[in-house]
């Protein structure tokens, strides 16, 4: 019985020393150190009261909802939710993989300082602020989330279904208010208005280009794909924008030039004729665009806006009104006098301008450069998903510039969507690129 029960053993006594030799420390207390050989590999750090399949799965399902519900309009407390949860989500995933990577720390830090500086000569400060948290907190939390959440097939894949989904449904949304008109009650619902629609449109088209090129399934469901193509050209040409077609001209024409040169001279010469096909297309339907709302560039007001606001600017050049789009309107409200759509530049370049000076200009050029710079290094890669993922981004990038050069709506939920698919587009190519590197 000294030993114990017949069939057991007590546990026998231990030295400290022997516990420290024969006790396996919790894995939560621990780092387990990679394999020398794999060295760009980072380890994986189990949570002790979560698994890491049930966070992985909570980010699937939060990235997936917060893209689906994003551009619809009156879905703000929504979209947030999913956002705050999303990021909760990425944090952990971060924590598990021991990767805390922040993309773009420069331009972001330059860019935000300058917006928060601009508080002392704010109109508006409380205004200001406000826009702060909506147009630069928001997008990083979404940057960080989705880069910090994109290190698999898995997940950008995910990522791209419901990019796909969410332009499906306000395609769709789009036909329904043509035919129906702006009376049905659902419109108000789903369809986020002509602006939005067009901009979410020019923002996504180059992933849907991109993931369309790379989808391996039977030849129904890519032909049902591919239609959703001519299905979202039609959807905008019934409109009536006309900033759209010289987007859509210049970021396809970039896309597929891009693409081009990265493949044998046979696909190069079909890249390179769609590309100009494309341009084609794109003024063929600009000038009908011109005809059906029966204007000319003579009647547009916005030249006349644009020399009152550059006018207006040199007053305060160095320093601008305070962060927000409505900044202008409260620096010069007698301007919505003249015409009522003057509360705003309606110029992504005047408008950061107007708000910060001419720091504001050069600071969104910075930014842009800076992204555009990073997105090329991607292209640049070897790899050939990482090099049509940078050209995507690129591409992405031109056609959000034109479209809000003759008006804004690099704003709200369109700015929620390019900073999230920046996150996802450099978090992909970082954690790919590591995993062809560990081989």
């Amino acid at each position: 019985m000294a030993n114990g029960i017949r069939g057991y053993r007590l546990p026998s006594k231990q030295t400290p020393h022997e516990k420290s030799v024969g006790e396996k420390p919790s894995i939560a207390r621990r780092s387990i150190a990679p394999n020398p050989e794999q060295s760009n590999v980072t380890p994986v750090i189990e949570t002790p009261w979560i698994s890491h399949v049930v966070i992985e799965r909570a980010l699937l399902t939060m990235g997936a909802l917060f893209l689906l519900v994003l551009p619809m309009p009156h879905s703000v407390s929504l979209r947030l939710t999913f956002l705050a949860l999303l990021f909760v989500a990425s944090v952990l995933y971060a924590r598990q993989h021991n990767s805390y990577a922040f993309p773009l720390k420069a331009p972001i830090f330059i860019w935000s300082g300058l917006a928060l500086l601009s508080l002392t000569w704010a109109v508006d400060p409380l205004y200001s602020f406000g826009e702060i948290k909506n147009e630069i907190f928001y997008p990083l939390l979404a940057l960080f989330a989705f880069h910090a959440g994109t290190r698999t097939e898995a997940q950008w894949k995910t990522w791209m279904a419901a990019v796909f989904a969410a332009a499906v449904v306000l395609t769709l949304s789009a036909f329904l208010v043509w035919y129906r008109g702006d009376n049905i009650s659902a419109a108000p619902y789903v369809y986020p208005g002509v602006g939005s629609y067009t901009t979410f449109v020019i923002t996504v088209f180059p992933y849907l280009v991109v993931m369309l090129l790379a989808l391996r399934t039977n030849w129904l469901l890519r032909v049902a794909a591919w239609l959703s193509v001519p299905l979202i050209i039609v959807a905008v040409f019934l409109t009536n924008n006309r900033s759209f077609w010289l987007a859509l001209a210049g970021s396809m024409l970039v896309l597929l030039t891009l693409l081009a040169w990265r493949v044998a001279s046979v696909k190069r010469r079909r890249f390179l004729v769609v590309a100009i096909a494309t341009v084609v297309v794109s003024g063929i339907a600009l000038i009908e665009t011109f005809a059906r709302r029966q204007v000319s560039l003579a009647s547009d007001l916005r030249p006349d806006l644009w020399a009152i606001v550059w006018e207006r600017l040199m007053h305060d050049p160095w320093t601008g009104y305070g962060f927000g789009l409505r900044s202008l309107h409260y620096a010069y409200p007698d301007l919505t006098q003249i015409n009522p759509i003057y509360w705003h530049p309606h110029n992504l370049a005047l408008s950061y301008g107007t708000q910060m000076g001419m720091f504001g200009i050069a600071v969104l050029a910075l930014l842009f450069a800076w992204i555009v710079r990073d997105l090329w290094r991607l292209y640049r890669a070897a790899d050939e998903k990482i090099a049509r993922a940078g050209a995507a981004g690129i591409a992405m990038a031109v056609g959000v510039l034109i479209k809000n050069m003759t008006d804004i709506f690099f704003y709200r939920e369109n700015s929620l969507l390019f900073w999230s698919l920046l996150g996802i587009t450099l978090g992909y190519a970082a954690f790919r690129r590591q995993r062809l590197a560990a081989g």
